[in-house]
Parts: C-alpha cells; sequence; structure tokens
C-alpha cells in the first residue's frame, strides 16, 4: 500500500511538472503562430509610390480580430515635422492647414487644451504642462528630426533631459512609453504603466527599420469582432514581427488617427463608438510629413 502511495505521489509530481512545462511553451508556439499570421496575412495596399508605402491587414492574432494601418516612408524623401495647435483640432484638420502629405495623431494632451510632453517646433521648445508625476517616469522616447532632414531617431530619454538631448534637432516630440530599442522590447525598464496601458486599446506609434525607413502605425480597437486594440506588450510584439528595430507609443485611444491626403482618414477611429472613418478625436499635436522636393509632371 504503501509503494503503491509513492508511486501516485510521484506520478503526480512528474504529471505536475509536464503541465507547467506545456504551460510554459505554448505561449511561443502562440507568438510564432501569430507572427506568420501577421506577416503572412493578406494586406491590403492603399498606396505605394514616390517613397511610401500604406498598408491595411485585418487579421487575428492575440486570440483577437486586429485592424492594423502601416504607412512606411523614405526619409530621404520626406520631412517629418511636429504639428501643435493650442487648441484641440481633429488630426485630419491640422494637417491639411499644414499642406501635410501624411499624418498620425501626436503624443498625450490635456483635454483642456495644452500637450502634456516635450514639443519642439521649428526650433522653438513648445509651452506644455507635465507634472512631476510624469516627469519622473524613466521610460520617455524622443522622437526626432532636423530642419529639412533627411533622417529620423527615436532617442530614449528622461524628461530632465530632453533639452540637451534635443539641441541637435529642430522638430521633437517626446511620448511614453518606449517600446523599442535595438529590437529589445523596452516595457521591462519601465517604472510606470498605468492600468490603461495593460488594458486593449486603440494604439498608434512611431518605429523605424533596420534601412532607416520610417513608420506610423495606427492599431485600430473597442470594436467588438472587428478590431480589439492591443496591450502595451502586444504592441511591442506587432512592431517585432513588422521587423521594427525602434518604436514609441503616442497617444491612442480616441486619438488613435492616420491620415492620408489622397486619402482622407484610412484607420477606423473609435471616438464616435463606430467602426468608421469618422470617429476622430481632437488633439492638441500631430506627426506629419511632407515631400523634401517638389513632384514635377512630365
Amino acid at each position: 500500500m504503501t509503494n503503491s502511495n509513492t508511486i501516485t505521489t510521484k506520478l503526480r509530481a512528474v504529471l505536475l511538472l509536464a503541465i507547467l512545462a506545456i504551460m510554459q511553451v505554448l505561449p511561443v508556439f502562440a507568438s510564432e503562430k501569430d507572427s506568420i499570421t501577421l506577416v503572412n496575412a493578406n494586406w491590403q495596399t492603399l498606396y505605394d509610390e514616390d517613397g511610401v508605402q500604406l498598408k491595411l491587414v485585418n487579421c487575428h492574432i492575440f486570440n483577437a480580430p486586429q485592424n492594423i494601418t502601416v504607412l512606411t516612408f523614405n526619409a530621404r524623401e520626406f520631412w517629418m515635422q511636429v504639428g501643435v495647435s493650442d487648441t484641440l483640432i481633429e488630426t485630419s484638420r491640422m494637417a491639411e492647414s499644414l499642406n501635410a502629405d501624411f499624418a498620425i495623431n501626436g503624443s498625450f494632451f490635456d483635454f483642456a487644451g495644452p500637450a502634456l510632453t516635450f514639443i519642439k517646433k521649428h526650433g522653438r521648445i513648445h509651452p506644455s504642462e507635465v507634472s512631476p508625476e510624469q516627469t519622473s517616469r524613466n521610460n520617455w522616447g524622443l522622437v526626432v528630426a532636423g530642419s529639412n532632414s533627411r533622417s529620423v531617431k527615436i532617442i530614449p530619454s528622461a524628461y530632465g533631459d530632453m533639452p540637451e538631448k534635443s539641441t541637435a534637432y529642430d522638430n521633437v516630440l517626446a511620448s511614453y512609453p518606449l517600446l523599442l530599442k535595438g529590437r529589445t522590447i523596452c516595457l521591462d525598464s519601465c517604472d510606470y504603466v498605468p492600468n490603461k496601458f495593460n488594458n486593449r486599446n486603440p494604439r498608434s506609434l512611431v518605429a523605424i527599420d533596420s534601412s532607416g525607413n520610417v513608420a506610423f502605425v495606427s492599431i485600430d480597437g473597442r470594436a467588438d469582432g472587428k478590431a480589439m486594440g492591443m496591450t502595451l506588450y502586444e504592441e511591442c510584439k506587432m512592431a517585432l514581427w513588422l521587423g521594427f528595430t525602434d518604436a514609441l507609443n503616442l497617444d491612442g485611444g480616441g486619438s488613435t488617427t492616420l491620415w492620408a491626403r489622397s486619402l482622407g482618414i484610412v484607420n477606423y477611429p473609435s471616438d464616435n463608438k463606430k467602426f468608421d472613418h469618422e470617429g476622430e478625436r481632437k488633439v492638441s499635436n500631430i506627426l506629419y510629413i511632407k515631400r523634401l522636393f517638389p513632384r514635377f509632371s512630365n
């Protein structure tokens, strides 16, 4: 009887270890499956000319439907700039007023109007209202470009170091958190991640690949059965699978908007609680690009 109990106990222990091992391996298999699903999905090309490619995909990853739009551009052909307004205005309207070619919503802001982040436009630091709690966060990032610059960079930074780190650049936008640097996920080093960042929501990000190409990416959400959105960690994984080396999270939720001059709003902003192109939220700042050299027709 004692031997039988001993064998049963050992079998239970072995079974428990086997279950734990399977539980550890399953997320890896799921992650690999999701990466293949995303890369091999039926991407719809919305625009592809003059150094710009705009693609949209609706696929099922992270056990949920996802709607992702990616604008990739050659920084040697386009000048990235920061748009900022003292009063809240839709991303599309601000972009149109700046004669932009493409634009995405920018960083965080107060609904009363002021930006809640460091902004430098055409060499001038723009006034902002940032709380001590925000400035103490350790995982900020700067997306930077010089005047008529042919390159864009994403630079890790503490908030207090931003004026010094941005000295060489005329257009600078700070946001939080830094997602990727050199293909390394940076979230583990975050000292503060609000609960809303751990929930699935619409997301916006700016990213760079190993060739120096820059991307504006929108992830739609809050649309049951169509687009669920992502957590920050899922956003990191998606950026890695798409081949980006550096990535910075922007304001998301109802602010997430990706716009093209020739197409209008190309994602599905969620602020009207409908899955259409009409749900833009008014924002205080954007990232936008303009062609460096004029186009000449034959």
